[in-house]
């Protein structure tokens, strides 16, 4: 009976390690990954097309329209409505220009040339008068530069004397006189105070002007 026992035990331990060695030693095979999808490469956005340069600015008719223009009948009031003293360029018939030239002199003849302003462009005068304006005058003083001295208060310094050149595109030349006055020891663009006998450099806050008025016949 013991061996039976015996045998019995022996079978189901052998029973017992086949199926551990079956199921125990096998580790179940993990299921595949699946293979992440490639990701889109991004399309480069377009690059904008570049903006046209714009056209050199025409600087010639951008100080035309700084200057006050009145009609050829109204040409005869003009000196008696200035607020301050000017130069004004007159017409009997239209002219086309494309520059105008303004001289800066050390001296109160117009001998020493300091500095000459070109402003070019091309613009049609018409039959009139076109009057220095303190904007005019204000744009032009503060452009000048000289020996790194540059602004209107040292354009009110260092000048002495002016001249005004007008070219017309048949390439004829018009000058004004020599814009001087010797009570005030020459001429310069600034604001002048008459009754009070004095005069300072042309600002914002103040009329720019001449010591007095300057007429240029243009035709």
């Amino acid at each position: 009976m013991q061996k039976k026992i015996s045998k019995l035990i022996i079978l189901l331990s052998s029973i017992v390690a086949f199926l551990s060695s079956c199921n125990g030693g096998a580790s179940p095979s993990p299921s595949p990954s699946p293979s992440p999808s490639p990701s889109p490469s991004p399309s480069p956005s377009p690059s904008p097309s570049p903006s046209p340069s714009p056209s050199p600015a025409n600087l010639l008719e951008s100080y035309v329209n700084l200057l006050t223009y009145q009609p050829l009948k109204d040409s005869q009031l003009q000196n008696e409505n200035l607020v301050q003293l000017q130069l004004s360029m007159t017409l009997t018939r239209a002219l086309a220009i494309n520059n105008i030239l303004v001289n800066y002199y050390s001296d109160a003849a117009c001998s020493n040339l300091m500095l000459g302003q070109n402003i070019q462009g091309s613009a049609t005068l018409q039959p009139g008068s076109y009057t220095t304006s303190s904007a005019s005058n204000l744009s032009l003083c503060t452009a000048y530069s000289y020996n790194g001295m540059s602004g209107c208060v040292y354009a009110y310094n260092n000048t002495h004397s002016m001249q005004f050149l007008v070219t017309n595109t048949s390439g004829q030349t018009i000058s004004s006189t020599c814009l001087t006055n010797p009570q005030w020891s020459g001429e310069r663009l600034g604001y002048y105070n008459l009754s009070g006998n004095w005069s300072r450099n042309c600002t914002a806050n103040y009329n720019c002007g001449f010591s007095q008025n300057y007429s240029m016949p243009l035709n």
